[in-house]
């Protein structure tokens, strides 16, 4: 802004979740609005049916910014680094899935990917897998027992897969 004089008398710096969406603390790029507002429905009910496990998620800004990236890569709906955890369209959504499930699995998938950003804090390098998928799991059972009646098969369902997704990564251990 400048004064009659055409001097700078003030800047204007727009807030940052007008450049950057914030969504329950977490800074979120790449997505549309509607990923958006599924996102903020997801985490408003992972907040109101595992309040602990959203504590470990909030936990010192435990995850910076979440970014969409729509080309996913094989066998990982996430990634996490220390600063951010980036999800491609498989890790927000199981095509086929009733809403209530995709929201229990985006928030499973979040979860474990936020246990990878507290290990890469903490140069952590052997077993990665093993303690985010046991973390995920434990999570799953736990809103396995919140879901409605309709859900629980696919809930299972993402369970039984887990499984399967851990044998196909290894755990590197010196």
């Amino acid at each position: 802004m400048k004064d009659e004089g055409g001097e700078a008398i003030a800047t204007y710096s727009p807030a940052l979740e007008s450049i950057i969406p914030v969504v329950e603390g977490l800074a979120c790029e790449g997505f549309s609005p509607e990923q958006l507002d599924y996102i903020r429905g997801a985490l408003e009910w992972f907040k109101e049916v595992a309040p602990q496990r959203w504590v470990f998620i909030q936990a010192q800004k435990r995850i910076p910014r979440l970014v969409f990236h729509p080309r996913g890569r094989p066998l990982a709906a996430a990634t996490a680094s220390g600063v951010s955890v980036v999800f491609d369209a498989e890790g927000l959504r199981l095509p086929g899935f009733p809403l209530e499930a995709q929201r229990v699995w985006f928030v499973s998938v979040l979860y474990h990917e936020a246990v990878h950003v507290g290990q890469f804090r903490v140069k952590k390098t052997c077993g990665l897998e093993d303690e985010a998928y046991a973390a995920q799991n434990e999570l799953l059972h736990e809103l396995y027992q919140v879901v409605s009646p309709e859900i629980k098969e696919y809930v299972q369902y993402i369970i039984d897969h887990g499984k399967e997704y851990l044998e196909d990564h290894i755990s590197y251990c010196p």
